[in-house]
């Protein structure tokens, strides 16, 4: 009995623990990856601005049936590929803002184009921002959204260069 008792004190102390230290860590994790591409800004942006050029590069739709909304150019555009959504939201001259929606997760992505010196080469770069509850679980989950993420951006932003650099 009593090694039970210390057993369910322990449970409990180490649940508490975790999520003191849980509550410490942040509940935005931005994971940012940025590339050089030898192109020009327009090239670049226009690679982005229509979702149907994404096939060409976006890593989780390039083997795979993709449906477009009647719209894919620019705010309002939406392109579903398995499960899942991404949305144009809003767009500016040197930035593009999307949402990512599968299942139940949502998460926010911006696109900055920076043109560099040297007029043919761009500066792209890329970033998910996820917004997690204060759930201890979330929280330390969501230190490993770089892995989880980032080979994804790499592997697409990887591609679209190869891409935009075979064009030009």
């Amino acid at each position: 009995m009593r090694l039970v008792k210390l057993a369910i004190i322990s449970l409990i102390a180490f649940g508490v623990l975790l999520t003191v230290i849980s509550l410490l860590m942040p509940s935005t994790i931005l994971v940012s990856k940025s590339i050089n591409i030898n192109a020009p800004k327009d090239s670049v942006y226009a690679h982005i601005f229509d979702l149907r050029n994404w096939k060409d590069w976006c890593a989780n739709m390039e083997s795979t049936t993709v449906k477009f909304s009647v719209n894919t150019i620019g705010k309002g555009a939406i392109a579903t590929a398995d499960k899942t959504t991404v949305i144009i939201d809003s767009c500016t001259l040197t930035s593009i803002a999307t949402t990512w929606q599968s299942n139940s997760s949502v998460l926010t992505s911006s696109f900055n184009i920076l043109p560099n010196d040297n007029a043919s080469i761009t500066s792209l770069q890329w970033q998910f921002t996820n917004h997690v509850s204060w759930y201890p679980w979330e929280k330390f989950a969501a230190i490993f959204s770089d892995k989880a993420i980032g080979g994804f951006m790499e592997k697409s932003l990887d591609k679209m260069k190869a891409t935009l650099e075979k064009r030009h």
